[in-house]
Formats: C-alpha cells, sequence, structure tokens
C-alpha cells in the first residue's frame, strides 16, 4: 500500500533503488519475492532503479520548477513503465520508440493530479499549454511509434487517451475502452 509518513516513503524506495542497483551489480538478488521475480524475468533493472529515485519526489509536493525537471520525472516514471511493458510484450523492442508516447501519457496524468489538488506541474503551465506539449508529444510519438513492434504496441495505447484526458472532461469506462481498443488494432495514437 501507500504510505502517510514520508520517511517511510523515502526508506521504501531507497530500498527498492538500492536491490535493483546491486543487482546490476552483479550481486545476488536480496531474498524478496519480488525482486527474485523481476531478476528471473530478466527486467531491465537500471529503468527500475530510476523509477523508484524518481518517485522519491512525489513525497515531497512542491510543483517541479521548470520543464527539464517536469520531463526527467516524466520519463524516468511513466516512461520506465511504458519501455518495460513494451519490453515484457516483445523483447527485441526498441525501447527509445515508447518515449513521445510515454511523455503525453505522463503530461496527461500529472494535469489530471493538478485538477484534484496534487500539482506537480510548473504553477505557470496552463491547461492549453499542457495540451500543446501533449501534441507535439504525440506527433512524434507517431513517428517513433512506426519501429515499434505489434507486440509491443499495447504498451504504448494509453498515450491514445492524454488529449481527451486534458480536454475538461472526465473520460467514461466505454470511452477509454474504445479508445485504448481503436489505438491496439489500428496502432495510432
Amino acid at each position: 500500500g501507500g504510505v502517510t509518513n514520508a520517511l517511510m516513503g523515502e526508506i521504501r524506495l531507497t530500498w527498492w533503488r538500492e536491490a535493483m542497483d546491486e543487482v546490476a551489480a552483479g550481486q545476488a538478488p536480496r531474498k524478496h519475492p519480488t525482486v527474485e521475480a523481476v531478476v528471473a524475468a530478466g527486467y531491465p533493472l537500471t529503468a527500475l532503479a530510476e523509477m523508484a529515485q524518481a518517485r522519491l519526489t512525489d513525497l515531497e509536493p512542491a510543483p517541479f520548477e521548470d520543464e527539464g525537471q517536469t520531463l526527467a520525472y516524466v520519463d524516468a516514471t511513466a516512461g520506465a513503465v511504458m519501455m518495460l511493458s513494451a519490453w515484457r510484450l516483445d523483447p527485441k523492442t526498441d525501447l527509445h520508440a515508447v518515449k513521445s508516447a510515454a511523455r503525453a501519457y505522463g503530461l496527461a496524468g500529472l494535469w489530471r493530479l493538478k485538477q484534484v489538488g496534487a500539482g506537480r506541474l510548473p504553477s505557470d503551465w496552463t491547461q492549453s499549454e499542457v495540451r500543446s506539449r501533449i501534441g507535439e508529444a504525440l506527433a512524434k510519438a507517431r513517428g517513433e511509434l512506426k519501429a515499434l513492434p505489434v507486440a509491443a504496441f499495447p504498451a504504448a495505447a494509453l498515450a491514445a487517451l492524454a488529449q481527451a484526458q486534458t480536454g475538461g472532461r472526465t473520460l467514461g469506462v466505454l470511452e477509454t475502452q474504445a479508445r485504448l481498443t481503436w489505438a491496439v488494432a489500428t496502432g495510432r495514437v
């Protein structure tokens, strides 16, 4: 579950980052069922370690100061999840093929958080600026995703929701499922 104490969250995330770093450095995995499963599956451990490190910033609710901080966070969180998902679906996947799709979806996620009072986006970013950045990321993603194997495309499909999720209304379950199904069926976000 989640943590209500920032110190406990820091301890947990540090433990996971160190566990991944140790295995990446050639040490035996810690005796923990999830660590052992991740190692056995062959996941790229540096991405997991970087994600744990980036999640430490979630413990301090202050907004990011600029675009650089924001994109670094998005790349290490939403980017890592999308890359690892694509890798799991097809281990031969060029992980960078999903980077812009992940950025679009990650920025939409930060916008959704801002709408419920947990703003991490730079305080001067407006809805139209976020939508513009998402549009740029999606335009780039459409080119990058052409290199993505068909089997790995479902990992990037969430990007198809990004523009709609920042449009001022909540997507219903049916619309969300239809958008995802269409994205996977057509290979387009």
